[in-house]
């Protein structure tokens, strides 16, 4: 993606993708297609994925300084208001009722409460790994007229779960971090979709941005790739699927549509 500020829409896109190549569970993460000039080229690590609870417990081991990653939230039938106080107790992880809000937009704004935004210390990378695999955190590693990007977790799903690895292609992965760049400059959450190519044919799936910062900036944005059930209304349930639809991502309430 190489347009500047905002990000260029969807339909721009739609032409020369290349053949998949993988998925969140291996993917080699890359600045746009179309060179720039290196000062204005974002910076984007090379990461792989292995097991989303290992890479979840491996960072709240590593990150001694942010005991808050080990919070947890109320269940996912049970909304905390908007303007909860920020100070409620969370609970403590290991216990058999603690189940994230089912949308995660719930749990966005359980987290922001009375705030803009969540700050990354509410952050609790255990939870999207079990429950909003499939997703990406991006650390703003550099600010300006285009942010400086790289990943700072990824969260693939596990073999043999309920939700299975969306397969996708390096520009896949460029219109994700495009977004996460248009959330940096905007302040407020994105959501769009597109097709993404895979091996059986192109896949619609959308990607819901979320700001993680203080309130003066942006410094982390948690980017969910999931797939779109066009047979099914996101919140209704089809007697004849064995599992809820996987789009839980609450979009239509906090977008209006």
């Amino acid at each position: 993606m190489t347009d500047p500020d905002p990000i260029a829409p969807s339909n721009e896109r739609k032409h020369c993708r290349p053949a998949p190549a993988a998925s969140l569970t291996r993917v080699s993460i890359r600045g746009a297609t179309q060179p720039r000039p290196p000062d204005e080229r974002e910076e984007v690590v090379h990461v792989y994925g292995t097991s989303p609870v290992i890479e979840a417990q491996a960072a709240v081991i590593a990150d001694n300084s942010n005991p808050s990653l080990r919070r947890v939230f109320p269940a996912a039938n049970t909304r905390a208001p908007t303007h909860a106080s920020r100070d409620s107790a969370p609970r403590c992880i290991g216990q058999d009722s603690d189940i994230a809000p089912s949308a995660i937009i719930d749990l966005w704004e359980h987290l922001a409460a009375d705030r803009l935004r969540p700050d990354i210390s509410d952050f609790d990378p255990i939870t999207i790994a079990g429950h909003w695999p499939n997703s990406l955190l991006l650390r703003v590693s550099e600010r300006g007229r285009r942010p400086g990007l790289e990943v700072a977790h990824m969260f693939a799903p596990p073999a043999g779960g309920l939700t299975s690895a969306i397969p996708i292609d390096a520009m896949t992965v460029d219109w994700i971090v495009g977004l996460g760049r248009e959330v940096v400059i905007t302040g407020g959450p994105v959501h769009e979709t597109d097709a993404v190519p895979t091996s059986s044919g192109s896949t619609s799936c959308g990607v819901i941005a979320l700001p993680f910062g203080a309130e003066t900036s942006v410094d982390h944005v948690l980017c969910h790739l999931y797939r779109i059930d066009e047979g099914v209304l996101e919140g209704e349930t089809d007697p004849e699927l064995s599992h809820p639809p996987r789009d839980r991502t609450g979009i239509k309430r906090l977008f209006g549509r």
